[in-house]
């Protein structure tokens, strides 16, 4: 039996046939992520709203899904606090506050409010 040659022409339809498709589930998640991201600002190194957790903290793999969650239990949630991976506190884990403050350095942490 001869070799089957697929030529360009058919990695041009393969792309045609799965274009409608979208973007691959992780890309989609990053890029909620980001947009999350632009509707919080954000402060390195201090925790706002210090005092007034409320829910349990989250296991969340960023800041911008911390300030996503935040924005989900609005208008409860008045500020978040992300903790990263190496945290010896709370390791990869996102804190809502009621209050947006008062406002305690603590070194790591990524704090934030969300924006309207």
């Amino acid at each position: 039996m001869a070799p089957l040659y697929v030529g360009a022409w058919a990695s041009t339809l393969l792309l045609a046939a799965t274009a409608h498709l979208g973007p691959a589930p992780a890309a989609a998640a990053a890029a909620a992520e980001a947009a999350a991201a632009t509707r919080c600002a954000i402060a390195h190194d201090k925790v706002i709203g210090a005092g007034h957790n409320f829910g349990v903290a989250a296991t969340v793999a960023s800041y911008p899904a911390c300030c996503a969650l935040c924005q989900q239990h609005a208008p409860a949630c008045k500020a978040w606090t992300w903790h990263p991976p190496d945290s010896k506190t709370f390791p990869s884990k996102c804190l809502m506050h009621s209050e947006d403050g008062p406002t305690i350095p603590e070194s790591g942490v990524i704090s934030g409010v969300p924006s309207a």
